[in-house]
């Protein structure tokens, strides 16, 4: 994943004169100016000029943000747009993120998106189907990025250009490489959570199919109807997902539900009737009340008829950032004072690094790190690999499980999707394993917890949702 957001990025143009000037931009934002502006002296509590939802007393807040971040080099402002702890920017830092969540579902970003990667011949589903396999390849080998002079020019028309030359600045590929990154990784996550529910549906249907063709057995309308369903999911995601295996599914499957609808309907039969399970021609044959029968009817008939939308991928709605706010109510109250280098300083842990992982990180996730390929990659490309460290909520959850480890008390981490419990849990395994260290050589464990006489992990549980 890159490591800089939606909402970071947007924010780093600005470092090049972009975007809020730029005509094209404000035709899709259809906001003329500077989000920060302020209305010339006005009252500090009344609407500020472009955002409604803001005071002239928050835009000027978001205005001095603004100016900190870009007095700083590239990378701090990106550390310091992605802190999380209460500080003098706070207030701005949240009204920013809470203004590009509300407003980028409304600036048609994504539609955008899926324009330019369909006129390249990048659309996930056309990739699909032209290399025949049902995951995506990462954004590299999938040379989306050759979609970043066409976003560009999309997004920012000659703007987006170094004077009047052929040039993209610099500040919009990065920008444009974000966005198309976030939104290939979300694709590659949707379809492969597709292909999971292919053959769970697969496996439901079959012993489904199996349960009816068996002697003996009854089934409800209610069970024929819920395995219709189950039926039409599979059958969407086949057509979507096209191979010549799934589409001799999928004729065959279209055969048993059209039958099952001569059947119900009382129609007379093809020369495939004898397909069908007798079992399941007798259940539909005695379907007692015409509620059922057409109850039966609408449900084959609504499947049947809707696999022409099925073709194409869904498209996938970024969200474009979701801002990370600490909720100061869920036991980490104290915490929310300290800054990164103070929490580096109480867990005991000077350089600043998570003990044992390495050093650097691919943004966009490209490389396997455990390979030779990918261990020379993150020594030489020193331009493109980024610091591989914990956020500043990360560090909080890290910090208050090792407080609950020493205290001997079971811990209950509930931080949202994406927010990185995996790293948290994993970055308390290996302080654990580093303060046993320390411990052998020392008699004493790093940070404030240099007054503990005991480790206590082993009593009680991790539990991670």
């Amino acid at each position: 994943m890159p490591s800089q957001s939606f909402t970071a990025a947007l924010l780093a143009l600005s470092s090049a004169g972009l975007p809020w000037g730029v005509p094209s931009w404000q035709a899709i934002t259809r906001i003329p100016g500077e989000p920060w502006s302020t209305v010339d002296n006005a009252p500090e509590d009344s609407p500020s000029l472009y955002v409604p939802e803001w005071t002239n007393r928050v835009a000027a807040q978001v205005k001095a943000y603004v100016t900190t971040v870009l007095g700083m080099p590239v990378g701090a402002q990106d550390r310091y747009m992605a802190k999380r702890v209460l500080d003098k920017d706070s207030a701005a830092r949240t009204a920013w993120a809470a203004f590009i969540s509300k407003r980028s579902s409304q600036w048609g970003i994504n539609k955008i998106i899926d324009e330019v990667l369909e006129t390249a011949g990048r659309a996930p589903n056309q990739m699909l189907r032209d290399l025949g396999t049902n995951s995506l390849p990462h954004a590299e080998p999938a040379q989306i990025y050759d979609c970043v002079t066409p976003l560009a020019q999309k997004l920012f028309g000659d703007d987006a250009y170094v004077g009047r030359g052929s040039f993209l600045k610099e500040a919009v590929i990065k920008f444009c490489r974000t966005i198309l990154t976030l939104s290939w990784n979300r694709y590659r996550k949707g379809v492969a959570r597709d292909v999971h529910l292919m053959d769970t549906l697969y496996d439901v249907v079959t012993e489904t199919w199996k349960a009816f063709s068996a002697e003996g057995t009854t089934h409800t309308t209610s069970a024929i109807r819920s395995f219709i369903k189950d039926l039409r999911k599979l059958l969407k995601l086949y057509v979507r997902y096209d191979d010549q295996e799934r589409r001799a599914r999928v004729e065959r499957y279209m055969a048993d539900m059209v039958e099952m609808l001569r059947v119900v309907c009382k129609e007379p039969g093809s020369k495939d009737s004898d397909k069908l399970p007798k079992n399941l021609r007798d259940i539909l044959l005695g379907l007692a009340s015409e509620h059922d029968v057409q109850a039966i009817t609408q449900a084959l008939l609504v499947s049947i008829e809707d696999l022409d939308s099925a073709e194409s991928v869904e498209p996938v709605e970024l969200d474009l950032d979701a801002p990370i706010e600490p909720d100061w109510k869920e036991g980490v109250e104290a915490l929310s004072k300290f800054s990164d280098e103070q929490l580096w300083q109480k867990l005991g842990i000077p350089d600043q690094r998570l003990p044992f992982f390495q050093q650097w990180t691919d943004p966009d996730g490209m490389i396997d790190p455990w390979s030779d390929e990918g261990q020379a990659w993150l020594q030489n490309m020193t331009e493109k690999r980024e610091s591989l460290q914990p956020r500043w909520h990360q560090l909080v959850g890290i910090y208050r499980m090792l407080e609950r480890v020493f205290e001997g008390k079971p811990i209950l981490l509930m931080d949202g999707v994406g927010l990185g419990k995996t790293l948290q849990v994993l970055g308390v395994i290996a302080c654990l394993a580093y303060y046993r260290y320390v411990y052998a050589k020392k008699k004493a464990f790093p940070g404030d917890f240099g007054q503990s006489i005991t480790l206590s992990y082993f009593c009680n549980p991790l539990i991670v949702f």
